[in-house]
Formats: C-alpha cells, sequence, structure tokens
C-alpha cells in the first residue's frame, strides 16, 4: 500500500511518494500531500542521521501464551550504534481514523491503537533485543494531519 511501502522524503523521495499517489486516488493524494507538509509527520519520514535500516511493510509472526499473534508494521526505523547493534527502535503507524484536529488526534487515536500498539512494541522488542517500553511509537492521523506520539 502507499502507508509504508515508500522510502524517504526530501528531493527525490518526493517524487516517489507523489507518483505513487497518483495511482491511488485524489482524495488519499491531497491528505497524504498534507501530511508531507506537516513540519512533525515530514520529520519521522525524513532519512535520519547515522547507521539505520528502515522496514516498510514488513509482517511479523510471534507467539504468546500459546497464541500465535501476526501482524505488519507500517514502517519501523531501527537505529544501529557503531558496533552494529540496535540501539533504538521508532515505530511509525498510519491511521486514516477521523478526527477533527491534532488534539483530537492526540487524545484518541492512543486510546483506539494502543493496545495494537503494544503488540507491534513486543513483536519489535523479540526482534531487535530492545525492551518493549523503549520502542518509540508514533501514530500519524493522515486525515488531519498529525504526529502523535504514543505512551507506552
Amino acid at each position: 500500500g502507499w502507508r509504508g511501502g515508500l522510502g524517504w522524503v526530501g528531493g527525490e523521495g518526493d517524487a516517489a511518494w507523489r507518483a505513487r499517489l497518483e495511482a491511488t486516488g485524489a482524495g488519499v493524494a491531497a491528505m497524504v500531500g498534507r501530511c508531507l507538509e506537516e513540519p512533525g509527520v515530514r520529520a519521522l519520514l525524513e532519512r535520519p542521521e547515522g547507521r539505520f535500516t528502515l522496514w516498510r511493510e514488513q509482517a511479523f509472526d510471534y507467539v504468546a501464551g500459546g497464541e500465535l499473534v501476526s501482524g505488519v508494521f507500517d514502517r519501523v526505523v531501527l537505529h544501529h550504534g557503531k558496533d552494529g547493534v540496535v540501539e533504538r527502535v521508532q515505530l511509525i503507524d498510519f491511521k486514516t481514523d477521523a478526527v477533527a484536529d491534532a488534539g483530537e488526534a492526540a487524545e484518541r487515536l492512543p486510546e483506539r491503537h494502543g493496545e495494537q500498539m503494544g503488540v507491534y512494541r513486543e513483536a519489535l522488542s523479540r526482534l531487535t533485543g530492545v525492551p518493549a517500553e523503549e520502542v518509540e511509537t508514533w501514530l500519524i492521523a493522515v486525515a488531519v494531519p498529525a504526529a502523535v506520539k504514543c505512551p507506552h
């Protein structure tokens, strides 16, 4: 999909995002175009400094309490230390919930999606060794647009 399958914004990256959007329809293109102009959202989508790995639309599975847990991360940035070990993890999930403004997004999205983000943090902890409570978790409200940091 358009949400996680693209690379970085900035320079040539903007053209790739916009080209993908042309295929998804004007309404979605307009929403995501506004996201690319919102500084908080844009900052999360820009190429970071240092050593990193970007996962886009990455599926995962694990077993917890005898139950299979599956999901797909929209976007994950793994920040590596000098030794190559993952030191920091950013989870970025795109949400299309109808919210009136950034304030409502900040209030409601973590509440609505907190359980899902907890599952995703646990999966990332298992995959990277970074404690789940240290996984930096962001929801991007594409309808507003706004970047909302989720509490743990």
